[in-house]
């Protein structure tokens, strides 16, 4: 799988090394986007990243989409 460039709109909720090192192993699971393998701090936030990589690769695919 390729690994994707993490969206710059998501740097502010990256969790720091801190943070992470305090997680289980489930935790940064869950907490860590399936696309660019950044670390969140929370689930929900690594759930908004993966969205963000599934619509830019949809108009990567369809570029005329948008104008729909």
């Amino acid at each position: 799988m390729k690994q994707h460039a993490p969206p710059e709109s998501m740097t502010e909720r990256r969790a720091g090394a801190s943070e992470i090192a305090t997680w289980t192993p489930l935790e940064r699971t869950i907490r860590t986007c399936y696309y660019c393998r950044q670390p969140y701090s929370t689930a929900p936030d690594a759930t908004k990243c993966e969205r963000i990589h599934e619509a830019l690769a949809a108009l990567e695919r369809d570029p005329g989409s948008e104008d729909r």
